[in-house]
């Protein structure tokens, strides 16, 4: 079993996110509850915690400070619920390598499938000793995720370059807040979702252009532009030339 402290100020909250489901048939046990960080803090340093959750509603920055607190002597998971308007605190969290977010008022299944994914991981922290191998353990999860919104990204491209993706329908997939997802992936890929997309296509178009005959509208339509004049701006602004030149430049090496 995987013993957890949720820090929430919030009493009727606390409790409605322990009556959620039964804890304990999913691995953990969730008894200790801390109303402010400085409480949180104390139960760290007494308790042998697994898992930390903080709900940042009303915690704000305090929510983030407690955050570097733990970081500092632990590599603990931790996961934050909050409002949509708390996600000028998460980037802050985000580089605390806090392992997950879920909007407030949280749903029971988003929980469920992020605590299995938590337990996942803790299993295999509990597998590693060298130091450096479980610093590098804290991003298991993130890369899984960030993982999976790539294959998803390059198999949808490989059955229809022309079919649209966008990073709302994946989240729903994955049961991960849009958002948070977006973040992590900025995070992680040093880009954005969609910057990452038009990346995938453009080098599609790329090959096409070096590789086929095909006519550069059919090129445009096989990557999912239907507007040539569109599939022009944006092959430009990536490659800095239009595609015509790009062909010809190509061709003529």
């Amino acid at each position: 079993m995987f013993k957890v402290l949720l820090v929430d100020p919030n009493c009727r909250s606390a409790e409605t996110i322990k009556k959620l489901f039964n804890w304990n048939d999913l691995g953990f046990i969730l008894e200790d509850h801390a109303e402010t960080s400085s409480r949180a803090v104390d139960l760290f340093n007494m308790e042998n915690y697994s898992l930390v959750i903080i709900n940042i509603t009303e915690l704000k920055d305090k929510g983030i400070q407690l955050c570097e607190i733990l970081r500092k002597g632990s590599l603990i998971p931790i996961l934050l619920i909050g409002g949509p308007k708390d996600f000028l605190i998460i980037r802050k969290a985000l580089n605390l390598q806090v392992n997950d977010y879920l909007p407030a008022p949280v749903q029971s299944d988003e929980l469920r499938t992020c605590l299995l994914l938590i337990k996942q991981n803790l299993k295999r922290y509990s597998l590693i000793k060298n130091p450096e191998q479980l610093s590098n353990a804290v991003y298991i999860q993130s890369e899984d995720i960030i993982g999976q919104v790539k294959k998803y990204v390059a198999e949808s491209l490989d059955e229809s370059l022309s079919k649209r993706i966008t990073l709302k329908e994946i989240s729903v997939m994955l049961n991960y807040n849009c958002s948070y997802l977006g973040q992590k992936f900025k995070y992680q890929e040093k880009m954005t979702f969609n910057d990452y997309l038009l990346k995938q296509r453009m080098e599609r178009a790329k090959h096409l252009l070096e590789n086929t005959n095909m006519k550069i509208y059919e090129v445009a339509n096989e990557v999912g532009y239907v507007e040539l004049d569109w599939f022009y701006k944006k092959f430009k602004s990536y490659t800095g030339v239009n595609a015509n030149k790009y062909r010809e430049l190509a061709t003529s090496k």
